[in-house]
């Protein structure tokens, strides 16, 4: 067996207590003790994990595909041998910001699990966290498909069905609301559901969310398209800007495009009032 292993992975394994999976006879790269490569030849040259198709991660999980990619890393689909079954695997950026941002997020998903022991209020759960070759990898129930990629096959939705959708957006916001928490990117590529039914939606990708206590100046969060009107003007936020982008998700589902659409902050700060003021 170990004579289809790379010699970083002979090493590598003897850290592990438990093996669940070696993808023995995937394209592997074969990694490289020498400091000067990235990451032992493992990443790219932005920090990206290069393999990701053919191998395996921590050992555990066997790599299926590619479920999306974003500034942040990777979200692939895989198969948890340990636990038999089907996850997400957020895979972060091996860089220092990457790995605080992903630290962050770890706390805010274990507070928000411990919260909903029940799975009520519509929010992502986090199945496992764990580090592999320098990068955050966070685990996560495979959930279907976004709003996003639904609304595509659409030219806006009816009221009763965008009506089916709020309710489990907001009970997602009940829960941040009373833990202080901020999603900071609430916006329909992070709503998913399992099918068609707005029943099974939940809230993803809380890798820019926040805790605060109290009102705070922010200048960089939100998706631009979903921007509260405070953060574009250097005002102090609260968990409110959130229900601002929950609106400006439900107006884009009802009329299937973007409610205040600009080039930059200041053209769509121009529209949203001349939209508002009417």
């Amino acid at each position: 067996m170990t004579e289809l292993m790379t010699k970083y992975e002979q090493k590598e394994i003897k850290g592990y207590n438990d093996i669940w999976f070696l993808g023995l006879h995937a394209m592997k790269i074969q990694g490289s003790r020498h400091t000067g490569i990235f990451n032992h030849g493992f990443d790219n040259e932005q920090y990206f994990y290069e393999q990701v198709t053919w191998d395996h991660i921590a050992y555990r999980y066997e790599v299926l595909g590619v479920l999306g990619k974003g500034a942040y890393g990777q979200v692939l689909k895989c198969f948890d041998h340990q636990h038999n079954e089907l996850v997400a695997l957020k895979l972060l950026r091996n860089q220092p910001r990457y790995h605080r941002l992903g630290k962050e997020e770890r706390r805010i998903l274990q507070l928000l699990r411990d919260m909903d022991p029940e799975d009520d209020h519509h929010v992502v759960h986090m199945k496992d966290f764990l580090v592999f070759r320098k990068h955050i990898c966070i685990s996560f129930e495979l959930l279907g498909y976004t709003l996003t990629s639904y609304l595509r096959t659409k030219k806006g939705e009816s009221v009763s069905y965008v009506r089916k959708c709020a309710y489990p957006i907001l009970k997602c916001l009940q829960l941040l609301k009373r833990e202080n928490i901020m999603h900071s990117d609430l916006k329909l590529a992070n709503m998913v559901m399992s099918g068609k039914d707005p029943n099974t939606l939940k809230v993803i990708d809380f890798g820019l969310s926040l805790v605060q206590d109290e009102p705070r100046y922010y200048s960089r969060i939100q998706t631009q398209s979903i921007r509260a009107p405070e953060v574009t003007l250097g005002l102090l936020c609260t968990t409110a800007i959130d229900m601002w982008s929950f609106g400006c998700c439900l107006i884009e589902l009802l009329i299937g495009r973007e409610a205040f659409y600009g080039d930059e902050e200041y053209e769509q700060l121009t529209r949203t009032i001349e939209v508002t003021a009417n």
